[in-house]
This record gives structure tokens, sequence and C-alpha cells, in this order.
């Protein structure tokens, strides 16, 4: 009988055992999946308040441009109207209206078009370039956020710089959420182990252009027996070259300063009044591609960017007749082959060859694309540039004269075929420092923006 009680209670003491691990392994399971629920809890929040930080630096990106953008506004309504010096300008502006000296240059070089935009940064922010802010310069707000969230450092701030260039002034502008700095401080969005954002935009500014020092710009050459008449208009500073080309010409030690015909391929004594230099040639004119050359003129616009802000493009002279006044820029496509006078005060692109007489009027400036093969008068009034030749035809191709066999070369005005193998009739350039208005500024989002400040 003692032997069976001795039995029950191992058998009792067993199941226990059993049934305290069980609990045991229970109890571990419960604590485990607790743990890894709260840490599943916290990965949520957490990753939920990186988002809301992501945004919310977004959305303060987007705030600070379009508060910067608004300021700028203010500034060119308000300096639309401002005097010269010494006239004082609006202390609270961030942009300075400039005003340049003017009067003629005597290099003859491409002078890149140059694009005026008459303005530049205040004193308090811009860097040793008068038009881009200094490094450590900003324009900088603090956001209120919407409503608090526990737990999240909220501290929401822009700081926006800026840059002109080519036209344009560029803003980049960084959101912040953790901000503790203050605008009084200059520390907004300073702490780089911030969640940031940046938004960057740019403004079309209002400038001007103004083409070319020189009278008449040829990428290669020119080979006329046409008579060349160049002067200046008695109101406008004098052209720094006469006519400059990238190639031909008398060559050797030829002296345009000296030569009656400034060392020109041409048969008739040119006329040359009021100019710095007669001519001069340039290879690296020459060495330009297409863009570039044309880059050299337009204030750095692209081809792409001159025929869109030139609006619907003309192929005949009634469409150029009807540009009206307040349109400066004309895109002329394909070649001009019929006699044709432009509207006063243009900044014209022929894309093509012209091959007919024509007349620019009241300063205007001509840029023709291809080559001139001119074969009767033509008048400007202004400048102008070809990005190939001027000559009878060709190089390399016979022009076919009965009598006269042979191939067009670039100096033919200098030897026997001076009366067929060149261009005739008559170039008479009155020279004026042209400047053309660009169109009215526009804001756009650009993710192609300069953005290396």
């Amino acid at each position: 009988m003692q032997s069976t009680s001795c039995k029950h209670r191992s058998i009792s003491y067993q199941r226990g055992v059993a049934a305290l691990i069980v609990t045991i392994m229970l109890g571990l399971i419960a604590t485990l999946g607790a743990f890894y629920a709260q840490r599943s809890s916290d990965l949520t929040q957490k990753s939920s308040s990186n988002s809301y930080q992501n945004v919310a630096a977004l959305q303060a990106a987007e705030s600070g441009a379009d508060a910067f953008i608004q300021l700028i506004q203010a500034d060119l309504a308000t300096l639309a109207t401002a005097a010269p010096p010494p006239a004082t300008q609006p202390a609270t502006n961030i942009l300075v209206k400039t005003w340049g000296a003017g009067g003629a240059t005597t290099s003859c070089a491409l002078s890149g078009g140059t694009l005026n935009v008459p303005y530049e940064f205040k004193a308090s922010l811009k860097g040793t370039d008068p038009k881009e802010f200094d490094s450590a310069k900003y324009v900088q707000n603090i956001v209120a956020p919407v409503a608090t969230i526990s737990g999240v450092a909220q501290g929401i701030g822009w700081r926006a710089q800026a840059k002109i260039a080519n036209g344009y002034l560029y803003i980049k502008s960084e959101g912040c959420v953790g901000n503790t700095g203050t605008v009084g401080d200059g520390n907004v969005c300073a702490d780089t182990s911030l969640a940031t954002a940046v938004v960057r935009r740019s403004i079309k500014m209002n400038g001007s252009i103004a083409p070319s020092n020189n009278a008449l710009t040829i990428r290669k050459h020119i080979d006329t027996r046409t008579t060349l008449n160049i002067s200046k208009k008695s109101t406008s500073v004098a052209p720094a070259c006469g006519v400059m080309y990238g190639d031909g010409g008398a060559g050797g030690t030829c002296n345009p300063a000296t030569d009656a015909k400034g060392c020109l391929s041409l048969l008739a004594f040119p006329s040359f009044t009021d100019v710095g230099k007669k001519a001069e040639l340039d290879a690296t004119v020459m060495a330009l591609n297409d863009e570039n050359y044309f880059k050299s003129f337009s204030g750095n616009l692209s081809t792409a960017e001159f025929k869109a802000m030139s609006g619907t493009p003309v192929t005949n002279c009634t469409q150029a007749a009807a540009v009206p006044a307040s349109q400066k820029f004309i895109w002329w496509e394909g070649n001009l082959s019929a006699v044709c006078t432009f509207p006063v005060g243009k900044f014209i692109v022929i894309n093509g060859d012209v091959t007919s007489p024509m007349t620019a009027q009241g300063e205007s400036f001509v840029y023709v694309t291809g080559n001139v093969y001119q074969n009767g008068a033509m008048t400007i009034e202004g400048s102008a540039a070809v990005a190939g030749i001027w000559d009878v035809g060709p190089l390399g191709v016979d022009p076919a004269i009965s009598g006269h066999p042979g191939l067009n070369g670039k100096t033919d005005a200098l030897g026997a075929l001076a009366h067929t193998h060149t261009s005739a009739g008559s170039l008479t350039i009155s020279y004026v420092k042209t400047s053309f208005d660009l169109p009215t500024s526009s804001v756009t989002t650009t993710t192609g923006s300069w953005i290396d400040f």
C-alpha cells in the first residue's frame, strides 16, 4: 500500500513540473509578443514621425519659395519707378536697381550679346558677385505648425538664397523641421542634422539684350564687289569694328588699320566713317559652333529659347510687317528670297539664307543663321551678324556665269574673277548700339535650375 501511495505522489509531482514548465513557456511567449508589439508600435510611430517631418519640411520649403517670390515681385514693382543715384532705394528691399555707365567699347571681340538685367542684391546679402547671395547669407523665417503633435519636435522654418544669371533669378529655398534657430540669430535651418527639403524656382527677369559692338560680324568670310558704306548714326556711339570676320581677307602682312580696304576681300574701296577700326580678322570666331555663335549676340539665349520668345514665326514680308510694335523679336523661318522691308526696331533672326535685297529700319539687329548671297541693295540701321559666308554662292561651286568659268573662292574680289565670283549690289549700315527689352517676367518651377549655391 505504501508503495502505491509513493507512486501516486511521483506522478502528481511530474504533472506539476510539466504544468509549471508550460506556464513558464506561455509566460515567455506572451512577454516576447508584448515586446515585439511594442517595438512594432514604436517603429510605426517613428515612421509616422519621419513621414510627417519630411512632408512638413517640403511644405516649409514651398512656403519659403512662395514668400521669397512675393518679396522679389514687390521689389520689382517698387523699383520700376526708382530714380537713379543719388536718390536712395528702400532699405527693406532684397533687390537694388543699378544704372550702367554706358559708352562704347574699343574691343571688336564678341561681347556675348550683353544681357543687361539692371538689378543686384543689397549689400547685406550679396557676395563678391553682387548678383549672387553670399554663401552664408539667407532670407529666412519661422513657420507656425498647424497643430502640436505629441513627441514630435516641430520647429518648422525656411531659408532662401538667390542668384541672377542669364536673364533669370534662380531661387533655392530650404525647409526644415526640428529647428531651434531664430530669424534674429540668423540660424534658421542651420543645423545639418535636421530633416530638410529643398525647392528651386526661377523668375525670368526683365532686362535687355545689346547684341553687338560691331556694325557687321561674319563668322566665316566676306568676298564682295558690293559698295560697302559703314558709318554711325549721329545719336549713337561708334562701332568698335566696321567689319569683324573669322576667315579670308587679304591675309599675309596686310594691316587693316592702314590698308584702304581694311584687308577685306573687296573690289571697290569701302567707306568707313566714325568707326573704331575698319575691320578685324579673328579666327576664334570661325571656331565657334552655330549655337555658341548665336549666343554671342543673344545674351546667352539659345536659338530654341529665342524662337519661343518670338512667338509665331513669320515666313513672308506681309507677316513680318504685321508684327506689332510691342513685339521686339522676329523669327523668320526659311530663306529670305524676296525684297523685304522689316518694321522698325526689331531683333530679327532669319533662319536660312538671304538671297534678295533687304531693309531693316530704325535701330534693328539682323542675324542670319545661314549665308548671305547678295545680289542687290541692303540697308540696315543698327547692326548685323552672319553665321555663314557673305559671297555670290557656296564655296567650291562654279557660279556658272558665261565666259567666266571657275570655282568660287574666298578672295575672288582680289583677283581676275572679281566681277563674277563675288556678291554684288550695295550694303549700307548706319550703326546704332541697339538694345532690346526682354518680355515680361514670369515665374516657373524648374528641376534644371542653377543650383550650385
